[in-house]
């Protein structure tokens, strides 16, 4: 199961990456990815 969220998590920051342009695909951890899934 922990597998699958963090894939999800991955596939995630990479779409809001993609939405924000930034080509780099930074990679988020912690509560920055939460916020950058809630688009905050």
């Amino acid at each position: 199961m922990e597998d699958l969220l963090l894939g999800l998590s991955e596939n995630a920051e990479k779409e809001q990456a993609e939405l924000n342009g930034d080509s780099s695909g930074e990679v988020l951890e912690g509560d920055d990815a939460i916020r950058a899934l809630l688009g905050e």
